[in-house]
């Protein structure tokens, strides 16, 4: 059975250098209670990227 699932908001993918940058936007930082400094882990589970915080310094 899949979960419930909602869209809380969008982003777009940027470059920064070589490298690609998402912006997190406010309302998804606070949903998952994401802060400055944290650091998070990208998780690939069924072909979805999961971002899992994994600490706070």
């Amino acid at each position: 059975m899949m979960a419930d699932r909602s869209l809380i908001d969008v982003s777009h993918i940027s470059r920064s250098g070589s490298s690609l940058r998402i912006t997190l936007p406010k309302r998804v930082a606070e949903l998952c209670g994401f802060g400055p400094s944290d650091i998070v882990a990208f998780i690939n589970e069924n072909n979805r990227i999961i971002i899992e915080k994994l600490r706070n310094p």
